[in-house]
This record gives C-alpha cells, structure tokens and sequence, in this order.
C-alpha cells in the first residue's frame, strides 16, 4: 500500500510542542520522544486502517516507547492527527470533544 497524506492540526500540534517540551525540560528527551511519534506517524501512513476505531470513525494509534496515544480520522487517503494525549489525559470526556468537532 502506498503512503497517504498525513495533516497534524494545530491542536496536536500543541499537544506535540507541550510534551515535547516536558520530555526536553525533565530528561533531554524531546527530540528522542519526536522521534518515536514520527515512527508512528510513518506507520499510520503505510497502514491507516491497523490502529482501532475507538469512537464514530476516531482510531487511536499507541506510542510504546512513551505513554501517548495519537487519536486520527481516515478518509480518502488521508489522515488526520487531531490529538496526542498522554495515556492517562485520555480521559472520555476529552474523546467526546474530539467526536463532536469531527
């Protein structure tokens, strides 16, 4: 399968800069944690559909080497980032706002 197109939102963009900052002030890890989640980015590109649909058509794709989860829409070849989350920020409620704006 070819790649697809992958469009990161402003608002997981956020999300990346605030933990990569974290991961950078705490351990000098933040370009080490970049690393990791653009991994899973390229993963997603090569196979959109291997990470669950969580919620209407949300899939959420895990980072093992961190505890984040990347939450992404698939649709006519491509994809969507539209939160990184550590494991324990994901929380219901924040998956219902992200199931209402998409």
């Amino acid at each position: 399968m070819r790649r697809v197109q992958l469009v990161v939102t402003p608002e997981a963009e956020a999300d990346l800069r605030s933990y990569w900052l974290w991961y950078e002030n705490e351990a000098g890890l933040g370009n080490d944690f970049l690393s990791c989640i653009e991994s899973v980015f390229n993963h997603i590109q090569e196979f959109p559909r291997s990470a669950p649909i969580i919620a209407r058509q949300i899939r959420r794709a895990i980072a093992r080497r961190y505890p984040c989860n990347i939450y992404y829409t698939f649709n006519h070849n491509r994809v969507q980032v539209l939160a990184v989350w550590a494991g324990r920020a994901s929380s219901e409620e924040r998956l219902a706002t992200l199931e209402k704006q998409h």
